[in-house]
């Protein structure tokens, strides 16, 4: 991701799974988040018109999270997959990744473990079950997303502390070179330089 503070929560699902998303971004959106969704874009993206690929890696680049709704159909679709491993490369720079269990007999824990690509992807993260409450799912992920995050600080509030922040270190590197100072003596005189 880059480095603007404003960003939306991406959500990536199978359309199989569409109904549970909705309400999902339903829920978060009332909870205060800017969310993308393929059909609806967000106040950063647009909706995917086009090239998908190129929307899809756009919507990512914008994201400060991605919620990625796990099913069997997710696995087996080449775009979710495609999808899903170029935001995990976005890991590395900070970009948050959830996972939304959609159904209840496909997890990291069921009888039928999620395996392959996915199951690699997910390892030991925490995920949220939405199979029964999609819009408890919501919440519970909302939580997460502002727990440290500039999702809950206005970015003039972001900009300031760190304003504030390089001011103090400004004016603690002075007051060391200020208090540096090496005295010498030299035919009975006392010379001191400070840098």
């Amino acid at each position: 991701p880059g480095t603007d503070l404003a960003r939306h929560v991406m959500v990536s699902y199978c359309w199989a799974q569409k109904a549970i998303v909705l309400q999902f971004c339903k829920t978060l959106r009332e909870m205060g988040h800017e969310v993308w969704r393929d059909e609806e874009g967000s106040k950063y993206v647009g909706p995917i018109s086009g090239s998908t690929i190129g929307a899809m890696a756009d919507a990512v680049d914008k994201a400060s999270s991605v919620v990625v709704f796990v099913s069997r159909a997710y696995k087996e679709s080449a775009n979710c997959r495609l999808e899903a491993t170029y935001a995990h490369g976005g890991a590395k720079d900070g970009l948050k990744m959830l996972y939304v269990m959609c159904e209840e007999d496909y997890t990291t824990v069921s009888k039928e473990r999620i395996t392959g690509w996915l199951g690699f992807l997910i390892g030991q993260e925490l995920w949220y079950p939405a199979w029964k409450d999609p819009a408890e799912a919501a919440r519970a992920v909302s939580s997460k997303l502002t727990q440290n995050s500039v999702l809950t600080t206005p970015a003039k509030v972001v900009r300031e502390r760190e304003r504030k922040r390089k001011r103090d270190r400004e004016s603690e590197r002075e007051s060391l070179s200020l208090s540096v100072c090496v005295g010498s003596e030299r035919e009975g005189l006392t010379h001191f330089v400070c840098v």
